[in-house]
C-alpha cells in the first residue's frame, strides 16, 4: 500500500487584499467573495530561480514565482504592478516571517545599524488603486495600472538599447556597423513606450457613446494621435502604478551620542528583497 504526504505540502499562510481589488483582470475568478488572495511560502525551486540572473532579467522568475505562491491566479502575466508589490510582500512574510532586517546609515553621524521592519505594517499601508477617468481630445478615457508582462518588455527594450550604445562607444572606428542595430532599438523603444501607454488604458468612450476596450484598437489610436494627446495621457498616468509602498523609512540612530531620527531608502526589488533573510 502506497501512502501519501500530501497533507504536509505547502499551504496558504498569508491572505491579502489586492490594491486593485481584482478589478481590470480578464480572469478574476481567483478573487474570493471576501476579496482576499491566499499566498503560500516559496519552494526551494522558487528561491533558486530568484538567484539566476537570466530569469530575473527576462521576468520569468517573477511569473514562475506567482504561479507557485499564488496558484489561484490563472494567468500571472495579467498581474498588475500594484498587485505584484502586495504579492511579493506577502510571499516574503509567508516564507521568512514578518520581520525583515535592513541596514541604514545615519545621515547625521554616518553610524550604520541593522534595523527590523515589520512587513505586515507595510502591507497595511498599501493603498487601493483609485479609478481615474479624464476627457482627452473629446474622448472619455478610463485608466488602469500596467501589467508586469508589459513592464518586463519595456525593461528588456531599454537594456537592449543600452547594450547597443555601449558597443558603439567601444567601437568608435566601426560605428556604421552598429547604426542599423541602434535604429532598430530606437524603433523598438518607441513601440514599447506606446504599448506601455496603451496598456494603461482600460477603455475609451467616443462622443457617440461607443466604448472601445480592444487593446489593439487603443494602441492604433495612440500610435496615430498627436504628441500633445500622448503627453497628456502620460501625465495623467504617471503615478498609476504606485501601490503605496514607502520609498523611505524613518529610523533612530543607535549611536547614543547622536540618537537623531533620519530617513533611509527602502530597496524593493526581488533580488534584494528575497536574499535579505
Amino acid at each position: 500500500m502506497t501512502g501519501s504526504l500530501e497533507d504536509f505540502y505547502r499551504s496558504k499562510e498569508v491572505y491579502i487584499t489586492l490594491p486593485t481589488n481584482g478589478k481590470y483582470y480578464k480572469k478574476n475568478a481567483f478573487i474570493a467573495d471576501d476579496k482576499e488572495l491566499g499566498i503560500m511560502p516559496m519552494s526551494s525551486r522558487d528561491e533558486m530561480l530568484l538567484k539566476i540572473p537570466d530569469t530575473l532579467y527576462n521576468g520569468e522568475a517573477l511569473f514562475e514565482l506567482i504561479k507557485s505562491v499564488a496558484p489561484d491566479i490563472e494567468d500571472p502575466y495579467e498581474v498588475l504592478i500594484p498587485d505584484l508589490d502586495a504579492i511579493l510582500l506577502a510571499t516574503r512574510i509567508a516564507s521568512y516571517g514578518k520581520e525583515m532586517e535592513v541596514s541604514a546609515t545615519c545621515t547625521h553621524c554616518e553610524t550604520r545599524t541593522e534595523y527590523s521592519i515589520n512587513l505586515t505594517n507595510v502591507i497595511a499601508k498599501l493603498s487601493t488603486v483609485p479609478e481615474i477617468e479624464a476627457e482627452v481630445n473629446g474622448l472619455v478615457v478610463k485608466f488602469k495600472p500596467n501589467s508586469i508582462a508589459v513592464i518586463t518588455a519595456k525593461r528588456l527594450a531599454d537594456v537592449e538599447q543600452q547594450r547597443v550604445l555601449i558597443a558603439m562607444q567601444q567601437n568608435q572606428d566601426n560605428v556604421p556597423a552598429y547604426q542599423e542595430q541602434f535604429q532598430s532599438s530606437i524603433n523598438q523603444i518607441t513601440a514599447t513606450n506606446l504599448t506601455l501607454l496603451a496598456d494603461k488604458i482600460e477603455s475609451v468612450t467616443k462622443p457617440d457613446g461607443e466604448v472601445i476596450t480592444d487593446f489593439d484598437e487603443i494602441l492604433k489610436w495612440i500610435t496615430n494621435t498627436t504628441s500633445k494627446v500622448t503627453n497628456q495621457l502620460t501625465e495623467l498616468t504617471q503615478d498609476i502604478n504606485k501601490s503605496g509602498i514607502p520609498e523611505t523609512f524613518n529610523f533612530t540612530c543607535s549611536n547614543p551620542e547622536c540618537a537623531k531620527q533620519f530617513d533611509s531608502p527602502f530597496e524593493f526589488n526581488p533580488t534584494f528583497f528575497f536574499s535579505n533573510n
